[in-house]
């Protein structure tokens, strides 16, 4: 078998990324997402302890619950799960944002649909046992068991600091336990998420040169990649494809334009001015001959008003590209154009 010794292509990178196969560690994700919630829960945490304790309070002393109804039974629940929901909302949203940002992070905004397409191999349990006790397999495990391992030694030397606070718990009042046990857990929280985005930092780097790996390529790969692309009727087909979406966009911006201006048959180039958006007025489509009958066909379809200003029409096409401003030399012309056309729609510049 060749060996694949050679960097992969920028196509074959974008092939991969359009299938979904990119570098991303879910490490990262619940890393984030816990130091998120652990600093959002230090923030808000007073507030919210408080509430708690408050909760606790009422429930232990039974004050104003005459619960001898379903209805008076909910109405208490409601009375005081509120405070609790709405003192929890930034904390959640922060996690949701957190989240999102982890994932935008790593591959960016992509959208591919090969991952949601059935995998009949992954319900065979046959194919299920092998990956299980294959090599990677065997290296996930590993990887989870060190981490695991990692994880609880942080979380076990935290609270030993915090033992003693713990043990003093039954001599508090409710309210300073409260606080207590949420300084504890924060702290314990923070100082394990911190662990785990070093691990997580590492293992996205492991999958980056992993997907590295797999997508290099072998001399004869990247040779067949490079005559198919240098093919001369590839070539060409890409360039009709580019052509006629550069035509569609073209088209579909003429409907917008104030005015076309032809030659009157030979040239047709569209205009479009907005004051509040635009310094000057900017060429939107322009053609000749077929595609300058396109362009009038396209206009008279859509109510576009078309003007005949034979030297204008020849100096915009030759001077002006499309989504180009006016150059200063056309302005007079151009502007005299417009203010016909405002004066027939009635329209007051």
């Amino acid at each position: 078998m060749a060996e694949k010794t050679e960097a992969p292509t920028q196509r074959r990178r974008r092939e991969a990324r359009e299938k979904g196969n990119v570098a991303r560690s879910p490490e990262v994700n619940t890393a984030i997402g816990l130091l998120t919630a652990f600093t959002v829960l230090k923030s808000v945490g007073p507030g919210l302890s408080e509430r708690v304790a408050s909760v606790a309070a009422s429930l232990l002393s039974g004050r104003g619950m005459a619960l001898d109804t379903p209805e008076a039974l909910r109405a208490m629940m409601l009375r005081l799960s509120a405070p609790l929901l709405l003192a929890a909302a930034p904390f959640v949203m922060a996690v949701m944002l957190a989240g999102v940002a982890a994932s935008m992070g790593q591959v960016g905004l992509l959208f591919s649909g090969e991952s949601l397409k059935p995998q009949f191999n992954r319900v065979n349990p046959l194919s299920g046992f092998k990956r299980l006790f294959s090599s990677k397999g065997l290296e996930e495990l590993a990887k989870a068991s060190a981490k695991v391992l990692i994880i609880g030694w942080v979380a076990y030397r935290a609270l030993v600091e915090k033992l003693p606070l713990l043990l003093n718990l039954s001599r508090m009042e409710l309210r300073a336990a409260s606080f207590a046990i949420w300084s504890v857990a924060t702290g314990v929280g923070s100082r394990v998420g911190l662990v785990m985005l070093v691990i997580a930092a590492a293992d996205y780097f492991f999958q980056r040169r992993q997907l590295e790996n797999s997508l290099r390529m072998t001399k004869q790969e990247l040779i067949e990649e490079m005559k198919l692309y240098d093919n001369p009727i590839i070539r060409q087909r890409i360039r009709q494809q580019q052509r006629r979406i550069a035509m569609q966009r073209m088209m579909a911006a003429v409907p917008k334009a104030d005015v076309v201006i032809t030659n009157p048959t030979h040239i047709a180039v569209a205009i479009k001015y907005d004051a509040s958006t635009m310094r000057a007025p900017k060429l939107v489509a322009k053609g000749q001959e077929l595609t300058a009958k396109r362009i009038r066909e396209v206009a008279e379809e859509n109510g576009v008003p078309i003007v005949e200003r034979r030297p204008l029409a020849r100096a915009l096409y030759k001077m002006v590209d499309i989504g180009m401003e006016i150059p200063v030399d056309l302005y007079q012309a151009v502007a005299e154009v417009l203010a016909f056309i405002y004066s027939l729609k009635g329209v007051r510049q």
